[in-house]
């Protein structure tokens, strides 16, 4: 990357050079006497420089938050809360993490325990499985087990479903294609906006294009970020399939909620909303959501399957989810 940039550079000033060498008669006369070719290699490589900056700040910005997460899990390992508290102020005093002189300490002498990030104030007897990546899924004390489904638990839960037990289960879809990006933002980016107040939002469950699982919350725990309606907010298990989302057609270009260009072979125009079209969520992603349901339907007696937009303001998961097939799995619990 650096070597790549250093060249550009090196590229612009040999312009540079040629553009002075045209020797204009007066500053009025300089634009006219520019080489167009020359001005818009020029504009064309200040992009490309500008582009790869945006890239390395973004780059160097998750592997801070990465270090810092490593950080915090370190103190979470530690065993004893106030050992978390004193070895967080020794980061934060060396100014490896960000935070106030004796911070956690503080937090500790006011019982603000919840905002010191170790694991026993979040998840109480939680014990992580290994990655098994044998061919079948499984559902064991409150995780999907098999097929390489990741683990990789985030702070945003309300805390223990009544009973420990759910009773809804609501699927959503993000707005990016990337799934282990995906459980990055929702791990070290999320618990970062202010008004989540240090918790974050995180679904249960990401399924990505290729089927691969990663789980963020047992299903034992709800999840902030669930649904903003009160009827289902504190009983569900919330499952994001990980899909561009809604697009947005501007001639032959697509492009997302953030306004990103989305280029895929499987965009198809929405049936309901003519408005709005959908890269459809793949064969691989599909099955591994049946059979997740099929899991927590015959574990907790699931009631309502329901979609992010029955229930919220929100357009996803769209009109390509097999809604009918996924409730008629619950007919096991009537028998």
């Amino acid at each position: 990357m650096e070597i790549e940039k250093l060249k550009i550079q090196k590229e612009i000033k040999e312009l540079e050079l040629k553009i002075l060498e045209s020797k204009p008669v007066s500053s009025s006369w300089a634009i006219n006497r520019i080489n167009p070719t020359i001005l818009v290699a020029v504009i064309g490589l200040f992009g490309t420089l500008l582009t790869i900056a945006i890239q390395i700040s973004a780059s160097n910005k998750l592997e801070n938050r990465k270090f810092e997460y490593g950080i915090y899990l370190q103190a979470q390992n530690l065993g004893e809360i106030e050992k978390a508290a004193k070895f967080l102020d020794f980061y934060v005093q060396a100014g490896i993490i960000p935070g106030r002189e004796n911070q956690y300490s503080n937090y500790l002498k006011e019982g603000e325990y919840d905002k010191i990030p170790f694991t026993s104030n979040v998840y109480k007897n939680i014990s992580l499985p290994m990655i098994e990546i044998y061919d079948s899924l499984i559902l064991k004390d409150n995780f999907v087990i098999g097929k390489g489904t990741k683990y990789q638990l985030t702070k945003s839960t309300w805390g223990e479903f009544e009973d420990q037990t759910p009773k809804n289960i609501i699927i959503a879809s993000t707005v990016t294609n990337d799934l282990n990006q995906t459980a990055d933002y929702y791990t070290f980016f999320a618990p970062m906006r202010p008004e989540t107040q240090g918790k974050g939002v995180s679904p249960h469950l990401l399924i990505g294009n290729t089927g691969r699982i990663i789980q963020l919350i047992p299903f034992n725990y709800s999840a902030i970020g669930a649904a903003n309606n009160e009827k289902y907010r504190n009983n569900s298990i919330l499952i994001q399939l990980v899909n561009w989302g809604p697009l947005s057609k501007n001639g032959s270009i697509f492009t997302n909620a953030y306004n990103q260009k989305v280029d895929s072979q499987n965009i198809t125009q929405d049936p309901i909303s003519k408005k709005l079209y959908w890269d459809k969520f793949s064969d691989e992603q599909i099955t591994a959501l049946k059979k997740v349901c099929q899991l927590l339907i015959l574990k907790y007696k699931i009631q309502e399957i329901k979609l992010r937009s029955e229930i919220d303001n929100k357009p996803n998961p769209g009109p390509f989810i097999p809604i009918n097939d996924l409730r008629n799995l619950l007919n096991v619990n009537e028998k």
